[in-house]
């Protein structure tokens, strides 16, 4: 009986912590679609518009929603548009920090999914023992 009391917790505790994971997870998304995106024609109208280089990278840094085109034919448009070696450059590891952030986004959900469904499986065998004891 103990044993099932402390599956419980357990699966309960997951469970609590997957929705407490899944509701930040969601606020972040519905935070970030707010946001207008910044691609690789924001900065050549950035650029176009005056702003510095410095200026430009600052928002590249901050800007929590990027989607850049790092293809070869983008890339050689923002060298065409006198975008800077230093911005095409940032503009590439943004991109594959977002690609990253990604990835790591799901795993993370189905690390948790999987440790909710492990913790009900076993709590589901507990009880099914306790019967047939």
């Amino acid at each position: 009986m103990e044993q099932i009391f402390s599956n419980l917790v357990i699966a309960w505790v997951l469970f609590l912590s997957s929705c407490f994971s899944a509701s930040l997870t969601y606020i972040s998304i519905e935070k970030q679609r707010k946001l207008d995106v910044i691609t690789n024609n924001s900065i050549i109208e950035m650029k176009k518009s005056g702003l510095d280089d410095k200026k430009i990278i600052y928002k590249i840094e901050d800007y929590p929603k990027t989607d850049f085109d790092v293809s070869t034919t983008a890339l050689k448009q923002l060298k065409k548009e006198n975008i800077s070696p230093e911005i095409i450059s940032l503009i590439t590891d943004k991109q594959e920090k977002n690609k990253l952030y990604y990835v790591m986004s799901i795993m993370l959900i189905y690390t948790v999914v999987v440790y909710v469904l492990f913790a009900i499986i076993n709590l589901i065998m507990a009880y099914i023992k306790t019967i047939n004891e």
